[in-house]
């Protein structure tokens, strides 16, 4: 079985569920989301999807993540992102 990516679905867009559950990824910072996994099942469910967090879509996630962009640009949004990265710099420093 081939397995797809719901991200690819068009019903699943930032204009579609913005409008339908008041967040916007683009403008707003994920930290504000109470409970993250909670809006994701609801925002694949309203498209008729599940959102499962298996081992294999953790990895295929870590596996995609681009690291010089978490570092350099998501940690001016991400204000634990960047509690986080400054405590692995002088862990590793």
């Amino acid at each position: 079985m081939k397995r797809t990516s719901p991200e690819s679905d068009s019903a699943l867009n930032v204009d579609t569920f913005s409008a339908k559950f008041g967040f916007n990824p683009r403008t707003q910072s994920a930290e504000t989301v109470a409970h993250p996994s909670k809006l994701l099942h609801q925002i694949y469910s309203s498209v008729g999807k599940a959102y499962r967090k298996t081992e294999f879509h953790v990895e295929r996630t870590v596996q995609v993540l681009d690291y010089a962009a978490l570092c350099f640009t998501q940690v001016q949004k991400l204000p634990h992102l960047r509690i986080l990265i400054a405590y692995l710099d002088g862990f590793f420093a």
